[in-house]
């Protein structure tokens, strides 16, 4: 349980600091002249956008995973349920 809210806590971390750097990067961006350094800056904030892309993914995979293994555990018990049902049905 408390790696789940370590990795919970460490994803926010991660998800706070893709939207400061997109906020940077565009603010920075909007005030500059030179081409060049508009695009860097402009660079920065899209490090922010494939930050936030990469963490979505990785939240949904786990989530993914996690209703795979939920499926796989009610299979198993009602697969055992009607063994169950079955065995004591053939039983006089």
């Amino acid at each position: 349980m408390q790696d789940v809210v370590e990795n919970v806590r460490a994803a926010g971390i991660l998800v706070v600091a893709s939207a400061v750097t997109m906020i940077y990067g565009n603010v920075a961006a909007l005030t500059q002249d030179n081409v060049k350094r508009m695009l860097a800056y402009s660079s920065i904030a899209h490090a922010g956008y494939l930050a936030l892309g990469l963490l979505a993914i990785l939240a949904s995979s786990r989530a993914i995973s996690a209703s795979v293994r939920a499926l796989r555990f009610g299979s198993s018990i009602s697969r055992a349920m009607s063994r169950s049902a079955l065995v004591t049905s053939c039983t006089p």
